[in-house]
């Protein structure tokens, strides 16, 4: 019987709410998921790999978004840190909760910060609280990223440095990060200690592609060595109802 973390089953329990949200439209250190290292030993033609079948769409204005050196800017980094120059911003229908998720590049792995925002309440991240998201052509389908912070809450000063965070591994080897380059973004969600909280993109004109759009620039930047071809050897980090 395959043993499930207490994030994934947390995610169990509230991907029916991912569901049912048609409606609903940055301490702590990460710990990355390591890639898989390319495989550059000489090799003869009989046991030579099989080029790649799936191509990742280009991303646009990616130096604006996700340096293609960024591995280059991390090594540079004292904290071993890249964080990528944009950052989306997600609120929910009554305008009172925001997120904002800013992707990083740390030792080889790729994750995201989500800083989590009330505009009345003092609200915390649970320890490993998970962090859930849903693509708007199947509302059936869920995809959910383990959190790797320590339990954090906001101060209640009312100040732009006064929020809540979590941090998640997003591998790229997964079938979340494919449909991430794929499919238009319908929201984002975060399990908080005030219950589980989805919000949309603020911008409902590009909101979607840009999620896709930074997608596509990670991809160029540090996942080009990473084939997504074949969902059956990728993570699986989706939720089905």
């Amino acid at each position: 019987m395959q043993k499930f973390s207490l994030a994934q089953i947390i995610l169990v329990g509230f991907v029916i709410s991912l569901i049912a949200c048609d409606g609903e439209k940055e301490t702590t250190q990460p710990i990355p998921t390591p890639l898989p290292a390319t495989y550059n030993a000489p090799f003869s033609e009989s046991v030579a790999p099989k080029p790649s079948t799936y191509q990742v769409p280009k991303g646009v204005n990616c130096d604006t978004i996700f340096k293609k050196n960024a591995a280059e800017i991390m090594s540079k980094d004292k904290a071993n840190l890249y964080v990528g120059e944009e950052a989306l911003t997600y609120v929910n229908n009554e305008k009172e909760i925001g997120m904002i998720v800013l992707p990083f590049y740390r030792s080889g792995g790729f994750g995201f910060m989500v800083k989590l925002i009330h505009n009345s309440k003092i609200v915390c991240i649970e320890n490993t609280a998970p962090f859930g998201f849903r693509f708007a052509d199947n509302n059936k389908i869920a995809y959910g990223l383990d959190g790797k912070h320590k339990s954090n809450c906001m101060k209640g000063g009312n100040t732009p440095n006064d929020f809540a965070m979590g941090l998640y591994d997003f591998p790229i080897n997964s079938i979340a990060f494919k449909m991430a380059v794929e499919k238009d973004l319908e929201f984002v969600a975060i399990q908080a200690d005030i219950g589980f909280l989805p919000a949309a993109p603020t911008n409902e004109t590009t909101g979607a592609f840009l999620f896709k759009n930074m997608m596509r620039c990670v991809y160029d930047a540090i996942g080009s060595g990473v084939d997504l071809s074949n969902d059956s050897l990728l993570i699986n980090n989706r939720l089905s109802k």
